[in-house]
């Protein structure tokens, strides 16, 4: 027998299918741990997740309480506190893409009270937990270095950081991501059945909580052909991608029937398109420089991720060089690809921020990238450089007015404010310029006052806010209160200056105006 056929014999004996086999194999037995010489012995390898986890935690959530949430979060907001009975009327009218991620926040609210610091705190563990994740898979693919390199990497995306500071679903979704892959990838490896299992849970909640997730796994296949994965993997693969889709389905169908949710998605500009490598992994506005640069290290990237995928020492996973390259430049490059290959064929869906989870594997690929450059001087400046491109972005979005004018109006309307006056909130022609949200995300701010213009609560409507009442029409809230104050958005819609005429015709008269970031607080005193 020759030495091929003998090593091939060898390989079926132990249930490794030997297209998979290479100079690097993993020990991919179910019972024997993969072997990666002393480095799969080494101790500080713990630590070094520790390290990571810490860092992520403390850079992402650094001041992640200082801005005031903005709408979708005053969405979050709201959603999470209804009753289970308000949030599923809700949800078979609206936002059911959402729903499970509402359900895991009104858990959470239940455990701990609302503030925005807990309503973001959610999504820095998230954030932490998908940088320890991309550690462990770039270990897994390469090396403990390139896992280190890729998690650094990861933490000082614009990006990331900005998501981590997001009462919304993306960092989480992320983190779901890169656990499915990091399950694909073992469940290739290894035997054992058990690999498979979770990883079809971990796509279930994937999708569920981050609908958008779903255009990652589409990259997926692609891996196991790449890798020539025998018949009883593309079998298990194929159940469990089947259970991951019926799970799924419901909320897929509930989804299509509420599309009209993202009819305010316009058509992508060839401009849009062209800063797509910006604004979805670096995204800082109006600065060309940022989108050049993004582009650089997304083509430097994905360059020497390919000449290192010729090198025999590439991978030590059992998907071998091509495997490895598939994964991750599909994981990168197809959601995007789908995302505006629908939008052009069918409904407008692309949003930048919808392509978040391709992060981790942009991470993978830069640490690949920055571990070629094998001196740890030139890893250090290049890493210093990432960070330094992240610094004003970090800082930017971390004040208190980067997503909203919530938190000013708040400590505007905390140093006016008496017991019993009663409070206007003008409505306005953006939807962005939500006043009222200003009450639900700092609520004790407004204790012991009347909401003069409140019509149909959240919690009793169907719809994802409340309704308001012309002023006009409940003249009587106004009895027994000498003052108003109003929290006045630049662009009143007409209900909302017809409340503010009312508050003239019923003699009150406008004492005294202060800017609150692009609103104004305003004091009315009856005459």
């Amino acid at each position: 027998m020759s030495q091929r056929l003998r090593h091939t014999s060898v390989l079926l004996q132990r249930g490794v299918n030997p297209k998979l086999g290479h100079k690097h194999l993993s020990d991919v037995t179910a019972d024997v741990e993969p072997v990666s010489g002393a480095q799969q012995r080494d101790s500080s390898w713990p630590f070094a997740l520790l390290v990571i986890a810490v860092v992520a935690s403390a850079v992402g959530g650094a001041r992640s309480w200082v801005p005031g949430p903005w709408l979708d979060e005053g969405v979050t907001i709201l959603s999470a506190q209804r009753s289970w009975s308000s949030l599923g009327r809700m949800l078979k009218h609206q936002d059911a893409v959402h729903g499970a991620y509402y359900g895991l926040m009104h858990g959470w609210f239940e455990v701990v009270n609302y503030s925005p610091l807990m309503l973001r705190l959610p999504a820095v563990l998230a954030t932490s937990v998908a940088a320890v994740l991309i550690a462990v898979l770039g270990k897994r693919l390469f090396d403990p270095s390139t896992g280190v390199l890729a998690a650094l990497v990861y933490v000082a995306m614009p990006a990331v950081l900005m998501y981590a500071i997001e009462g919304r679903a993306y960092a989480l979704g992320t983190a779901l991501v890169t656990l499915s892959a990091l399950l694909l990838v073992e469940a290739l490896s290894r035997q054992s059945v058990v690999w498979w299992f979770g990883y079809a849970i971990a796509a279930v909640l994937t999708v569920q909580v981050f609908l958008f997730s779903a255009l990652v796994f589409a990259a997926f296949p692609l891996v196991l052909s790449s890798v020539g994965a025998s018949r009883q993997q593309w079998a298990r693969f194929a159940a469990s991608t089947t259970v991951a889709v019926l799970a799924c389905l419901p909320l897929l169908k509930l989804a299509l029937s509420q599309q009209g949710q993202v009819a305010w998605i316009t058509d992508p500009t060839a401009r849009g398109l062209l800063a797509l490598p910006r604004e979805v992994w670096y995204p800082v506005d109006g600065i060309a420089l940022y989108t050049a640069a993004a582009w650089a290290i997304l083509a430097v990237g994905v360059t020497v991720l390919l000449m290192s995928a010729r090198r025999a020492t590439f991978t030590t996973s059992a998907l071998g060089a091509r495997g490895v390259a598939v994964l991750l430049l599909g994981w990168l490059l197809l959601p995007g690809v789908l995302l505006v290959g629908v939008t052009l064929l069918g409904p407008n869906v692309y949003v930048p921020r919808y392509l978040i989870t391709t992060a981790p594997a942009l991470a993978l690929i830069l640490g690949v990238a920055v571990r070629a450059l094998r001196r740890r001087v030139l890893q250090g400046m290049v890493l210093a450089m990432l960070i330094a491109v992240a610094i004003p972005h970090w800082a930017s979005q971390r004040v208190a007015d980067s997503k909203s004018s919530t938190s000013l109006a708040a400590a505007q309307v905390r140093s006016v404010t008496l017991p019993g006056d009663g409070v206007l909130f003008v409505g306005a022609e953006n939807d962005h310029n939500w006043t009222r949200l200003t009450r639900y995300a700092y609520p004790d701010e407004f204790k012991n006052t009347v909401d003069l213009n409140l019509g149909v609560p959240f919690d009793q409507s169907s719809s994802l806010t409340e309704s308001d009442v012309p002023l006009g029409s409940v003249p009587e809230r106004l009895d027994g209160i000498d003052r108003v104050v109003a929290i006045v958005p630049p662009d009143p819609d007409l209900q909302g200056k017809e409340d503010l005429q009312t508050l003239s015709f019923l003699g009150f008269v406008l004492a005294t105006t202060a800017e609150a970031g692009d609103w104004y607080v305003q004091v009315w005193r009856q005459e």
